[in-house]
């Protein structure tokens, strides 16, 4: 599965509002509507969760092939 990827716009609407910017100062800075803000943060939200979960699953499958790698729980 791989891994999803922000578009440029919505790198730049997730760098702003981490930076606190306000929706309207970041519609300002992109250019778009307040909407379209929120419309791009959702987006990202749902790729960066997407992401975060795969990240889990190969954290996981990884933990679960080094305890088969050591005999006796120790190693």
């Amino acid at each position: 599965m791989p891994v999803p990827e922000l578009s440029q716009t919505e790198e730049r609407v997730v760098l702003l509002a981490a930076q606190g910017r306000s929706g309207r100062e970041i519609a300002a800075a992109v250019g778009v509507d307040e909407r379209t803000v929120d419309w791009h943060l959702a987006q990202a939200n749902r790729k960066l969760a997407k992401a975060s979960a795969l990240l889990e699953r190969v954290r996981t499958r990884e933990h679960e092939q080094s305890g088969h790698n050591h005999e006796g729980g120790s190693p």
